[in-house]
């Protein structure tokens, strides 16, 4: 006596074709509506990290000691605030640094992180809610989709990244781990760059002129100020992780030499990404070797026959070098105050900014396979979907 049940799914094997007719119905090109959103989510990083860089500088980070992913409002009463800060005195940055704090004072440190992480949802939002309507719309095209999914991939990773780097403090040391704060601030840098690369791809066309051997004198010195702006920016958040902005604030010398007392013999690699003196050194010498690239592409601009736009969007690198250099300088000399170091954290994505954008007009016009931005068409997909 069975009561037979009849599966209505269709064979397990069906489902590859399915996804591959799914794929195919996509359009060819993307809309130039996706790289105006890929600007805006640019935007919102970029507030991400200006808010970061506030609440290191003023000593915010730790205030919230749990990570709630789906909390949005901050303590809406006496009462919970009260219980949000007894859990911010369990931990050793209230025992060890802020002891006889008044409530006030920490809602002063606890709207600053809370805002940085309400930010970040709210740009978890429009990425989420960006790719779900441009795909129901039909307005990525195959070869974007899988990027973009990388995108947000890195997005959902930043997230672990952040909490990971918060917990950290929240130990005996009331410190985070200053490799952790690196490898948070370059996810959010990666994330930037991705975006922006793409939002390039899509709505900056290759220009014309210029052989590929002169786009390519220009697109090797553009290259390497883009790998040392990251690579600098690492020992910024080395430097900021250790608080060696706080010694030796001359400029150009340290102290009476131009290099730290603490450098010496020993292990120089392992003093080079903890010891506070030999780090900040090291910032100091990636930012002299990023403007010594920087004289080297003005040089290559100069003797170019490229056309005078790709010369003009090259040239932008060179002056954020420029303007980095001296913010640079003006936070170490003046002890970090926390205007100039938001300043300085923001030149270095202007400056990769910059880079990508001389990198977009650089490119070969068989290497931009977005660069055509009809719309897609509206309507059922233009693939007829086989019976199997």
């Amino acid at each position: 006596m069975g009561s037979g049940v009849v599966a209505s799914h269709a064979p397990a094997h069906h489902e590859p074709r399915r996804r591959e007719l799914a794929l195919a119905s996509l359009p060819a090109t993307t809309s130039r509506a996706v790289g105006w959103w890929l600007l805006v989510l640019c935007a919102m990083v970029v507030g991400m990290v200006l808010l970061g860089g506030y609440t290191r500088l003023t000593h915010s980070g730790l205030s919230m000691v749990e990570w709630k992913p789906a909390t949005v409002l901050p303590p809406g009463d006496e009462a919970a605030w009260q219980a949000a800060f007894d859990d911010y005195r369990r931990y050793p940055e209230y025992a060890r640094i802020n002891r006889g704090m008044t409530l006030d004072e920490f809602k002063s440190i606890y709207y600053p992180e809370y805002l940085h992480r309400l930010w970040g949802r709210a740009l978890g939002l429009v990425l989420l809610g960006g790719f779900v309507w441009f795909v129901v719309r039909r307005r990525i095209s195959r070869a974007m989709l899988p990027k973009v999914l990388g995108v947000m991939a890195l997005a959902a990773l930043q997230g672990v990244v952040g909490w990971l780097m918060v917990a950290s403090g929240l130990v005996e040391r009331p410190d985070v781990s200053h490799y952790r704060l690196a490898a948070h601030l370059l996810a959010a840098f990666a994330i930037y760059a991705w975006m922006l690369w793409l939002a390039l791809a899509i709505l900056r066309p290759p220009r014309p002129g210029g052989t590929a051997a002169a786009r390519e004198r220009l697109r090797r010195p553009v290259i390497a100020v883009a790998v040392l702006t990251v690579i600098t920016a690492t020992w910024g958040a080395f430097t900021a992780g250790l608080d060696a902005g706080f010694i030796y604030n001359r400029f150009p010398l340290m102290g009476d030499r131009p290099w730290p007392d603490s450098l010496g013999p020993g292990s120089a690699l392992l003093a080079a990404v903890e010891e506070p003196g030999v780090v900040q050194f090291v910032h100091r010498m990636l930012a002299w070797t990023t403007a010594a690239l920087a004289v080297w592409l003005v040089l290559r601009i100069r003797r170019s026959d490229l056309p005078a736009a790709a010369r003009r969007t090259a040239a932008l690198v060179p002056l954020v070098v420029a303007v980095q250099f001296a913010l640079g300088v003006s936070t170490l000399v003046l002890t970090v105050p926390v205007a100039l170091g938001m300043a300085h954290q923001l030149g270095a994505l202007v400056l990769l900014s910059a880079a990508l954008l001389a990198l977009s007009d650089l490119r070969d016009r068989e290497g931009a396979a977005e660069a055509a931005h009809r719309r897609p068409l509206r309507g059922p997909g233009r693939v007829r979907a086989a019976h199997p």
